[in-house]
């Protein structure tokens, strides 16, 4: 096995934090607590001057992942035996953007100031980022397939997650079923970016052997 039993247990935990967390929300919305909700999913001040943070709990945890994974990707990309460092480079940088993105809530801020729906506004960035995960995924051999497969799986949840949130609104209006689309947008997203972590530590584990080496 690529990892230990330690390893996936651990991951397996790590990735029912925000499941978890929707739980006791809910729990608490149903037992009357709307504060304990709120704060949940509404937010709160965490420092009170010119950065601004808005946090709250799926915010967090997403940010909290995708710091991680994007860590991990640059990291590996410093490490000679894994040849042009370039792209794994860029991948990480690009995730680690993305969750001081949803700390700062960068594309909530721009489309409210542009008036201008984020998702289209994203696009280069989203692109780029697309570019980049390309670039990892033709660079790794055969003897690397499960790192494509959790790379893939990472990106089949962020964009099943985007189209979730495409579906959240119409205009300024809430759809019907807003709330299960934001729940199941912000585990799915979450769920993507732990596959990308996957995959580099699959990656990282399996390029410690001589057979497991990029291509340069």
């Amino acid at each position: 096995m690529v990892l230990n039993r330690s390893t996936r247990l651990l991951f397996l935990c790590t990735a029912m934090i925000l499941p978890l967390c929707v739980a006791i929300s809910f729990t608490a919305s149903w037992m009357g607590a709307e504060r304990t909700h709120r704060t949940f999913w509404v937010g709160y001040e965490l420092f009170d001057y010119q950065w601004d943070f808005q946090v709250n709990v799926p915010a967090g945890v997403s940010a909290l992942y995708l710091w991680c994974a994007g860590a991990v990707w640059v990291v590996l990309s410093s490490q000679r035996r894994l040849g042009q460092p370039t792209w794994p480079m860029t991948f990480g940088a690009f995730l680690i953007f993305m969750g001081f993105d949803e700390v700062l809530m960068l594309h909530e801020r721009l489309e409210a100031l542009l008036q201008v729906d984020w998702q289209l506004l994203y696009l280069p960035v989203m692109g780029f980022g697309g570019l980049a995960w390309l670039a990892v995924m033709l660079r790794l051999r055969d003897d690397l397939k499960p790192a494509r497969r959790a790379l893939s799986m990472g990106a089949a949840l962020w964009v099943i997650s985007q189209i979730l949130e495409f579906l959240q609104w119409k205009g300024a209006v809430k759809q019907p079923g807003y709330t299960a689309y934001v729940v199941a947008e912000e585990i799915l997203e979450s769920w993507g970016t732990l596959g990308f972590l996957l995959a580099a530590i699959i990656v990282g584990r399996l390029t410690a052997r001589p057979s497991g080496s990029l291509p340069r």
